[in-house]
């Protein structure tokens, strides 16, 4: 017959055949293993920053009552953090001011609030316990009031914030259209 005798098995090639062949079936399982493994790094599921949860924020947001403006200006400050001032006019005339600033720390996003409270002007932090990219809530219950920050995208040019204590008791509401 025209099969070869190869290592005791009866094949159809020759034994520089198979050795060709034996170096191109690694060769390809070789490259089946280099794109599974790609298509696993790529496929898995990148965790995004806490303060890119946060960049629609950028902007000046404002909320008219009765008695005056509320107004909040953000910026980016850098990679992990965004700038802001609050303030509110009444009869054209500053009545309260107040710096404020989402920070990353540690994969941990921070609000932090200078200026609000008459009595300490340091640093008032407050943790993120829930960012997501339409919402975030920070909390610190060691405050006397508020304890919760809380924050929710409304469409892209309008808010809802509030203030409350960890309880939901005290609650003030600020609604806020996008107005740069």
């Amino acid at each position: 017959s025209g099969l070869k005798n190869f290592d005791g098995f009866k094949t159809g090639i020759l034994p520089s055949e198979f050795s060709y062949l034996q170096s191109k079936l690694k060769m390809r399982i070789a490259i089946y293993f280099k794109l599974l493994l790609l298509l696993a790094i790529s496929s898995c599921n990148v965790k995004t920053s806490e303060i890119n949860k946060v960049k629609w924020l950028q902007g000046t947001w404002a909320n008219n009552t009765p008695q005056g403006i509320l107004y909040e200006h953000w910026q980016q400050l850098n990679d992990s953090a965004l700038s802001g001032t609050s303030y509110f006019m009444e009869n054209g005339d500053t009545v309260l001011f107040e710096r404020i600033h989402l920070v990353e720390r540690n994969n941990n996003l921070f609000f932090i609030v200078t200026g609000a409270d008459p009595k300490n002007n340091g640093p008032i932090e407050f943790k993120g316990t829930k960012v997501e990219t339409d919402q975030f809530r920070f909390e610190n219950p060691a405050h006397d009031f508020p304890q919760v920050i809380y924050y929710q995208r409304v469409g892209t040019d309008s808010i809802l914030a509030h203030v409350s204590l960890l309880s939901g008791e005290k609650k003030q509401l600020f609604p806020m259209k996008k107005i740069k």
